[in-house]
């Protein structure tokens, strides 16, 4: 069964980094891939929400309204923020 073979990237073992493994600490293949496709739809979902304010940014920074432009980049940094902060 792939479900009870051993995580690809720690196989089991917490890694010498200390950095939590993609598995979650399960040590199993199916918690590595489900931790993977976990982490592909959080990158997803930032970068469809970052993209749409760095085109504004960009679009408008040769004269932005400085709060309109503020909000943006909040907008983005704040997603980049919640998504950094899951793989350390």
């Amino acid at each position: 069964m792939i479900g009870s073979e051993p995580c690809l990237t720690c196989g089991g073992t917490p890694l010498a980094s200390g950095l939590p493994c993609i598995c979650g600490g399960v040590g199993t293949r199916d918690a590595e891939t489900d931790g993977l496709r976990r982490y592909a739809f959080e990158l997803e979902s930032v970068i469809s929400t970052v993209r749409p304010a760095l085109e504004w940014v960009l679009h408008h920074a040769p004269s932005p309204d400085p709060h309109a432009l503020a909000g943006r980049a909040n907008i983005a940094l704040e997603r980049i923020s919640e998504i950094g902060g899951r793989f350390k």
